[in-house]
């Protein structure tokens, strides 16, 4: 999720992580992302909401089997893993499957992590082509579910590149101030990427036959274009 204030979460599923119970601070019933992302712009705010609520029962939220990345406008990110909470070290920080606090737990050693944060540092210029590089060398196809799509955000300017399934060679560029503008809608992302002539196929008429028949008996059908 994005919004117009430069703020940006995404989920990564992980291996089970039971949080802590806190007795002293009331549960977290309610799902609270578009809260998050209709009040918030800074991960500063985030983090002071949610170290105000015991987060044991998480079944709302999922941070028994996810962590959450949170990015803001001003280059800040954090990572909260449960009752964890990794903030961003030098100029980046990269998440995948495995749950940096407690590795051991599965999904580590990633490969993709460490392709990832081996094209970062090796990065002379920041650009949307070098970022589009590591998401194609990093995006997944001989899995169960494999990569349905990637996003490039400016968050300076609220401007989105995507990406469909691991077709890096098409794009569709989205200012998100002009869409924002537009109001509530839901966009089916693979029909962004349908060609302009796109038609469907031509329907035959149904076939010439009798309304009913006997068992054992032959019918005959006709079709007529």
């Amino acid at each position: 999720g994005v919004n117009d204030q430069g703020l940006f979460y995404a989920g990564y599923t992980t291996p089970k992580l039971n949080v802590k119970f806190d007795p002293t601070k009331p549960l977290l019933l309610e799902e609270p992302f578009f809260y998050f992302l209709e009040k918030f712009s800074t991960i500063d705010e985030v983090f002071d909401y949610l170290k105000g609520y015991n987060l044991w029962l998480t079944n709302f939220i999922g941070l028994n089997t996810n962590q959450y990345f949170f990015v803001d406008r001003t280059g800040n990110s954090v990572i909260f893993e449960g009752d964890d909470i990794i903030y961003k070290e030098g100029d980046f920080q990269v998440v995948t499957n495995f749950l940096q606090s407690h590795p051991e737990l599965g999904g580590y050693p990633c490969s993709r992590y460490e392709r990832a944060v081996s094209m970062l540092q090796n990065m002379s210029v920041i650009s949307v082509d070098y970022f589009k590089n590591i998401a194609n060398a990093t995006h997944q196809e001989k899995i169960l579910v494999p990569t349905q799509y990637s996003l490039i955000c400016d968050l300076k300017n609220n401007i989105v590149y995507l990406y469909h399934f691991h077709n890096y060679e098409n794009v569709i560029v989205l200012d998100m101030e002009e869409e924002f503008k537009k109001g509530e809608q839901r966009i089916y992302l693979p029909s962004l990427f349908e060609p302009t002539n796109n038609q469907p196929p031509n329907t035959p008429n149904p076939p010439l036959c009798p309304p009913s028949g006997k068992i054992r008996k032959k019918c005959y059908f006709k079709v007529e274009n």
